[in-house]
């Protein structure tokens, strides 16, 4: 009874110590933006950053700073030039990977922004998941799904996404087995995102 005692008081130690950590990570990402997400510790007193990565991650820059000007300015300094019809949200998202054969749950801090144009008939979004207990850094996506006109069609709806992971698990033995392990999760939550999007646009 004293030793079951013992690990519930343990147990709930660490879950508050996790709770608190992600607190903080998550109102100094919410201040700062990509600035402000707080480095992971590394061996020999080494930090990575993973804002720095983040900022470079981006390929959609041109696309959306041409189809939404609004939501790239907001993305671009956020948390400031927040437009009202901005749709957001951020989560604690929990999940356990059985593929990754360790058993440990991974835990993500992930924050999505999405907005409806009307006057263009488009909706652009982006996905930044700025911590992870493990397995990656971070991810950062943005897309859209944009209208197009072809000569003697129909209007289609054309879908664009880009996606950047970082990861430092990829290398040395069983790295090509994690790279395609990482293929399939980032594919999973890829088809996630453009599936919430096909259902905010019908």
């Amino acid at each position: 009874e004293d030793s079951s005692s013992n690990n519930n008081i343990l147990l709930h130690k660490i879950d508050q110590t996790i709770r608190e950590s992600l607190w903080k990570r998550y109102q100094s990402y919410q201040q700062k933006s990509l600035n402000g997400i707080l480095p992971y510790a590394r061996k020999n007193g080494n930090e990575y950053h993973p804002g720095n990565d983040m900022t470079l991650s981006s390929k959609m820059t041109n696309i959306l700073k041409r189809e939404a000007p609004v939501f790239f300015k907001h993305l671009k300094h956020f948390p400031k030039d927040r437009p009202d019809d901005l749709q957001e949200s951020f989560s604690w998202i929990t999940f356990e990977n059985p593929n990754s054969g360790d058993g440990i749950p991974n835990v993500e801090l992930v924050h999505r922004m999405g907005r409806k144009q009307p006057d263009k008939g488009s909706f652009v979004f982006s996905e930044r998941q700025y911590f992870a207990l493990h397995s990656y850094n971070c991810v950062h996506g943005e897309g859209g799904a944009i209208p197009i006109h072809v000569s003697g069609n129909s209007p289609q709806t054309l879908l664009v996404f880009s996606s950047r992971t970082s990861t430092d698990a990829v290398t040395g033995f069983g790295g090509s087995a994690k790279r395609s392990v990482g293929v399939r999760m980032m594919g999973n939550m890829v088809a996630d995102v453009l599936e919430q999007v096909r259902t905010i646009l019908e």
